[in-house]
């Protein structure tokens, strides 16, 4: 249409360039790009990044940037102090090796997906990276329709001293809607998952954020309190895939024993739908592909006295997908 009164043009976001939280303590890259063809399956690819630490160090904050980020879904990042995914990178000629499992030892510090912004752990938390520790990217790649070159490159952000608080991850509905039966028909427009999770000890909730895919629509979260209060944790009216941000709270949410959350994400698979990835509508399942489905709410939390961390652990300890046990997202 005609362009209106350019006097009235509200003024363009301003989107920074270089490194969002200053300058890095360490940075480290990928020593070769890896090549994405145009077309293909998704693929799952592990690079291993050598971080040379002379010491024990805590992490405060992970930088990713990406280089080509029309193909990259999303990276998991992974501590290995065993060395077994050093001798396993360069598998087949290629940087990194393939499959999206995990190794035992290997412990989760995090991960990135599209449109997520970096940022510093509040409450002077931080991840522990053990000196001669390597980062793992675990990367997920969808083709775009042209051929890409990926030369990840991470920039790590030091803790000045331990942290005297130990951050603790859970998800509802728990490994991103696995057994929710996610079977989405062709046309449907309002198919609902839902998770519940009752809080085992006192806990504060620091910070939350959801993952689905494209054809999801809107995410909410709320908290039953044991005196039956309700309290309202997220709400995304229009989820966009490609803004998959993290929310910290500006003061921790105290939840007490007892306190039920519940998880709703809606999908709308029809052709009404313009993120739709399929044209006409297709039945869409759970799946790791980028078009299949999942849908989870992750929360971050410690818990209200640093001697239930144990107990707050123990519960979710089947839960434990962020913190190494479970592994990635698999084909």
């Amino acid at each position: 249409m005609a362009e209106g009164d350019p006097a009235k043009l509200p003024k363009l976001p301003s989107f920074p360039v270089g490194w969002q939280l200053g300058a890095p303590d360490l940075v480290v890259s990928m020593e070769r790009p890896f090549v994405v063809p145009a077309t293909g399956r998704d693929i799952y690819r592990n690079f291993v990044l050598p971080l040379n630490l002379a010491e024990d160090k805590w992490v405060t904050a992970i930088e990713l940037r990406p280089t080509a980020r029309s193909v990259v879904h999303h990276v998991l990042y992974f501590l290995d102090t065993s060395g077994r995914a050093r001798a396993k990178d360069g598998q087949g000629g290629k940087p990194g090796y393939g499959g999206g499992g995990f190794d035992l030892g290997q412990r989760s510090v995090g991960g990135w997906a599209a449109g997520r912004t970096p940022e510093l752990l509040p409450l002077d938390l931080a991840h522990p990276f053990p000196k001669g520790s390597d980062l793992i990217l675990s990367t997920h790649f969808h083709p775009s329709g042209k051929v890409e070159e990926e030369k990840t490159t991470v920039g790590l952000y030091f803790a000045k001293k331990k942290p005297e608080r130990t951050l603790v991850v859970f998800q509802a509905p728990p490994f991103f809607g696995v057994a929710s039966g996610i079977n989405i028909a062709a046309g449907a427009k309002d198919y609902k998952v839902r998770g519940k999770h009752t809080v085992p000890v006192d806990i504060e909730l620091i910070n939350i954020h959801a993952h689905a895919h494209y054809v999801c629509e809107t995410v909410k979260a709320k908290a039953t309190l044991p005196d039956g209060k309700t309290l309202p944790l997220l709400s995304i009216p229009k989820w966009d895939f490609n803004w998959q941000d993290s929310y910290t709270y500006k003061s921790p949410v105290p939840l007490p024993k007892g306190t039920v959350l519940d998880v709703e994400l809606i999908y709308n698979n029809s052709a009404d739908n313009p993120a739709n990835p399929f044209s006409p509508p297709k039945r869409i399942r759970w799946g790791t592909k980028s078009t299949d489905e999942m849908g989870s709410v992750i929360f971050r939390c410690i818990a209200a006295k640093e001697s239930d961390t144990p107990a707050l652990r123990q519960a979710l300890r089947g839960q434990r997908f962020f913190e190494g046990l479970l592994g990635k997202e698999k084909k």
